[in-house]
């Protein structure tokens, strides 16, 4: 078995959102709320399936927690120890 790369190339890039960095960052800031209240959260689940799906849920979750309330951020793959 081979070694991976240090860092993969996009697979999906210009897809699920705009293959471009500048623009991808453009887009995101654009959804962000700054002066959205911020309030403590135990946990936020929100969709990622791409800005054309998902775009506008993900930021205003972010944009809405104190960052200082959540443990780090952790994608979960199962429920229930199974």
């Amino acid at each position: 078995m081979g070694t991976l790369p240090a860092q993969r190339p996009p697979a999906c890039a210009g897809r699920f959102y705009d293959g471009m960095a500048e623009h991808l960052s453009t887009q995101v800031q654009a959804l962000l709320e700054p002066d959205a209240p911020r309030v403590a959260a135990r946990a936020i689940l929100c969709p990622h399936a791409g800005l054309m799906y998902s775009g506008a849920v993900a930021p205003a979750s972010a944009s809405r927690h104190r960052p200082d309330s959540l443990p780090k951020p952790s994608p979960i793959g199962r429920i229930g120890g199974r």
